[in-house]
């Protein structure tokens, strides 16, 4: 298998067909698969998993800290919530759930749905209460109860696919890289 390009900076942003927008999450899946890189992919996960928390939670701070460490990972806070960003998979970002679930805090530990398997195994080995922590792939997080944010919003599906998008693009731009923003044509 050959290793994949990395999305040059000046690369055209990523445009999705019209019906993206015709089934709720549908667009989450072709944003996802459009970047190339695991680089990539972790900022877009990021982007996606806040743009997610500040719809889900209007009214709550939600705050993003960058912990770096031989893997840079990403924890999001909404009141006791914990939402980890782990792409790629490394130590530092299993510790920090771990340590969250043995202080009995909500914590989902999002990571690459080819990672799901093992990152529940691991942490499962890691003798935490599994209750506290969730294992999610991306898409699957950030998909969750969709319908019901957009229900709450009392937006249509295609009206909370152009807000959640519009969100997703603030979040990237502060990455600094316009290839990963994505632009769709008029919906009617």
């Amino acid at each position: 298998m050959s290793p994949k390009r990395e999305r040059p900076i000046s690369a055209d942003p990523i445009l999705l067909p019209a019906l993206a927008c015709s089934h709720l999450g549908a667009f989450v899946t072709l944003i996802l698969g459009s970047t190339e890189t695991l680089s990539a992919g972790g900022r877009v996960a990021r982007a996606l998993v806040d743009a997610k928390l500040r719809l889900r939670f209007p009214s709550h701070m939600v705050t993003r800290c960058e912990k770096r460490g031989s893997q840079t990972f990403t924890e999001f806070t909404v009141g006791s919530l914990r939402v980890i960003v782990a792409i790629p998979l490394s130590d530092e970002a299993f510790n920090s759930a771990g340590a969250f679930a043995k202080n009995e805090r909500q914590v989902f530990f999002v990571v690459p749905a080819d990672d799901v398997e093992y990152a529940h195994h691991r942490i499962k080995k890691m003798r935490c209460r599994l209750e506290w922590v969730r294992v999610k792939s991306v898409d699957d997080f950030v998909t969750d109860y969709m319908h019901g944010v957009a229900t709450d919003l009392s937006l249509t599906p295609a009206q909370f696919c152009l807000k959640f998008i519009a969100e997703y693009n603030r979040r990237i731009a502060a990455d600094g890289d316009p290839s990963l923003q994505v632009l769709l044509p008029a919906i009617e």
